[in-house]
């Protein structure tokens, strides 16, 4: 059902656009700012192989989720554009607090916790693996239902 909705999204090429724009943004911002693919092995060919999985998968399944949400907000009017406004933001902290080490120190030091400078280890291995799944049920719940 998933593939279905999205073989019909891209079957529009405005839609292809929103996918690659934020695809081609986000895997270039994250392999030249946000992350060192220099230091991707530096604890083993396991860490090396699944960060650049990481660093080619994270931004497709972004671009997916967008081309989706956006075809789905302009077909089948399903999101109010105060929600829209909303997911759109959420989203982009999201993904700026998965992809950069620091950022989430920032967001929890603009929030006013006072222990966000200990957040910085949340770049793990573990909570990138978690943002994938999270990634993948925000597409398959994008989909749900759709034809």
């Amino acid at each position: 059902m998933a593939l279905k909705h999205i073989k019909t999204v891209f079957s529009k090429p405005k839609y292809i656009l929103f996918f690659l724009v934020p695809s081609l943004l986000i895997a270039t911002l994250y392999l030249t700012v946000w992350a060192n693919p220099a230091a991707f092995g530096a604890l083993g060919i396991g860490h090396l192989i699944f960060n650049w999985a990481f660093a080619l998968t994270m931004p497709l399944l972004i671009g997916l989720v967008i081309a989706v949400q956006i075809h789905n907000i302009r077909e089948h009017k399903t999101c109010p554009a105060t929600g829209t406004a909303g997911g759109f933001l959420g989203g982009l902290l999201g993904v700026a607090s998965v992809a950069c080490p620091i950022c989430p120190a920032v967001f929890l030091g603009w929030l006013g916790l006072a222990g966000a400078v200990s957040s910085a280890i949340l770049s793990s291995i573990w909570f990138k693996a978690l943002s994938i799944g999270l990634l993948v049920v925000a597409l398959l719940a994008a989909t749900k239902g759709r034809n």
